[in-house]
């Protein structure tokens, strides 16, 4: 990546806003899990089994309604969206501010004021997903993903250590305060953000339910969103539960510890998530995404076992530093892989559907964690949790080396010597002169992006992709490829307020009126890419 790429990203007005925002959201974050934690675990006296409750509580509404959330925002101004969910937040967290000092906080307190935030922010997150790749070039997604997580990372470095301090000089009230403004500072710059790359594209609407379908069927039907999505499931199922609720009785337990010594520990592991997003934001890798997703978890396995038997906090510390850096290159890979992956007017409701399947174990991972922590000791329960983190990133690795393999491999022949293509998906292959110029108009024109950074394939709906590439032949004069609508003309009327310029026909045997030629069995259109190459738009009568 060139040096310049990252002041490049803080000269866009809007990523500027986007960035700030969320600056100024996670400081209050950090300090409202640290407020939560310890209410919960310490002032209320809930212990290990209340956390368990409070976690397995804030679940159910991303399984109930994750999906639903996100389909939503694909129908609505997602830039309105943030603004909304960030106000709702504000109000809710104010509200348990008051109950705590009134003196009426109780545990079922917690959990419902916590299934509020969960619910307000099931549209915040989609939305925030869906709406940055309008605001970003393609070629800087990754590193503008990982300035966020840096931004994340940098206040949680922070954070845990103040928030341990103010918690014990100021309680809880203080904090959720603070964190009730930062809400009301991230939606002022929001709504400051140009509204219309936020909204969504003119498609015609389906049934909700059918709609809420598309991001499951996409994911289904992409056997890297599939692979990815399973081991996050199994990333969940053995390191939600006990990083959520044994944490602080492992403080107690291994080192005789407290809120101070968790909120020092806490800030080793956001110390190892600032390394790694700075990292990955002026870095490229040039390793497939999937692979370092899935390799990722095994390593992070590695590390998880191995501070079960830390003694010391610096040991504990150091090993938390890892599990950040670890943990900060997988997540900087995944949303960029999902967003340069999935078509922009679907991303809401598939970064829905991928965050809830793969918490559909976090309620398992939680009630089994809440049990042992009164039958096992929690070094026990760490080891495990590291061993079976280290079983499930080596299934996935081994998988996504056999789907790289087999993307290299020859087509299969049967063994009377015929090519059996009929069950393999159709690549067509665009000559192409300029490579830039070309990605830059499938993004502005037609909202397509690589599957990776600075990539050459592009996959588009029901499993089908096409392939950009230098060749020494100029474009044939024929249609190379087309893409099948359900509205040509509103797709027309789309793509030219993008700027694309169509064809105009008066043939004998093709005539076009506003571009549109009309036959008995479909209507079409054509218009020509950056390099010249022709390409349809069809809809079937």
């Amino acid at each position: 990546m060139r040096a310049k790429a990252v002041p490049e990203l803080l000269r866009n007005r809007d990523y500027r806003l986007i960035w700030t925002a969320h600056t100024g959201s996670v400081v209050g974050d950090g300090l409202h899990s640290v407020a939560i934690t310890w209410l919960t675990y310490s002032t209320l006296g809930a212990g290990a089994p209340g956390l368990a409750a409070l976690g397995i509580a804030l679940v159910i509404p991303n399984l109930a309604l994750g999906i639903l959330s996100g389909t939503l925002v694909d129908r609505w101004d997602r830039r309105r969206v943030m603004v909304y969910a960030d106000l709702a937040r504000a109000a809710i967290t104010g509200l348990l501010a008051l109950s705590v000092f009134a003196g009426v906080v109780s545990l079922p307190v917690v959990i419902a004021a916590g299934i509020a935030m969960i619910l307000a922010s099931q549209f915040f997150g989609p939305a925030q997903g869906a709406v940055l790749p309008a605001y970003v070039a393609s070629d800087q997604i990754v590193q503008a993903n990982a300035m966020l997580s840096t931004s994340r990372q940098a206040a949680s470095l922070l954070t845990p250590g103040i928030g341990s301090l103010l918690f014990a000089a100021i309680g809880p009230t203080g904090l959720f305060l603070i964190d009730g403004a930062s809400f009301l500072w991230s939606a002022f710059l929001v709504a400051r953000l140009t509204p219309g790359p936020a909204l969504p594209g003119p498609a015609p609407r389906r049934p909700l339910l059918q709609e809420a379908g598309d991001g499951l069927r996409f994911i289904a039907s992409h056997p890297p969103s599939r692979l990815v999505t399973l081991v996050a499931a199994g990333n969940q199922l053995f390191a939600s539960g006990p990083f959520r609720t044994i944490i602080p009785l492992w403080v107690s337990v291994q080192l005789g510890g407290g809120v101070v010594e968790y909120g020092v520990i806490m800030s080793g592991l956001a110390a190892g998530l600032l390394v790694a997003n700075i990292t990955m934001s002026i870095v490229r890798t040039r390793l497939p995404l999937v692979a370092i997703v899935v390799g990722g978890v095994f390593v992070q396995g590695v590390i998880w076992a191995a501070f079960a038997f830390t003694w010391t906090l610096a040991l504990a510390t150091g090993a938390f530093f890892a599990l950040g850096v670890a943990n900060g290159v997988l997540n900087a890979a995944n949303s960029a892989r999902l967003q340069l992956t999935v078509p922009s007017e679907m991303r809401g409701r598939t970064f829905a559907t991928f965050f809830t399947a793969m918490n559909l174990t976090t309620p398992l991972s939680l009630a089994v964690t809440g049990t042992l922590a009164t039958l096992v000791s929690p070094v026990a329960i760490i080891a495990g949790s590291g061993l079976g983190l280290m079983a499930v990133g080596t299934a996935g690795l081994a998988a996504a080396l056999r789907q790289m393999r087999q993307e290299r491999e020859p087509i299969s022949v049967s063994s009377g010597g015929e090519a059996m293509l009929k069950n393999y998906p159709v690549y067509t292959t665009l000559p192409v002169t300029d490579y830039a110029r070309a990605r830059a108009f499938y993004k502005d024109k037609l909202g397509l992006t690589p599957t990776e950074p600075d990539g050459d394939i592009f996959e588009c709906g029901k499993g089908t992709a096409f392939v950009i590439s230098s060749m020494s032949f100029k474009p044939a004069g024929h249609t190379q490829m087309s893409f099948q609508v359900e509205d040509v003309a509103a797709v027309v009327k789309q793509l030219k307020a993008k700027g694309v310029v169509f064809e105009e026909y008066d043939l004998p045997t093709l005539k076009t009126v506003d571009s549109i030629a009309v036959r008995p069995d479909f209507k079409a259109a054509w218009f020509k890419d950056s390099e010249g190459n022709t390409i349809g738009v069809g809809q079937r009568l």
